[in-house]
């Protein structure tokens, strides 16, 4: 959460999509500062992290739809 707010006051992203495991995703959300929450367009419930970054890329987009 730190990280992701350093970077949005950074300009880093416009818009966020948050995607972790369950119990992360909730504990990431709770920890999220005000401007940086108000940034997530979509979060997903689903552990990515095996996943190479052409499939992320395809999943994310299929699933925000």
């Amino acid at each position: 959460a730190d990280k992701l707010k350093s970077r949005f006051h950074e300009q880093a992203f416009p818009e966020l999509v948050l995607a972790a495991p369950p119990h992360i995703l909730g504990l990431l959300r709770g920890a999220l500062d005000e401007a940086v929450a108000r940034c997530v367009v979509a979060s997903f419930d689903n552990d990515y992290t095996l996943l190479d970054v052409d499939e992320l890329d395809k999943r994310i987009h299929a699933l925000a739809r």
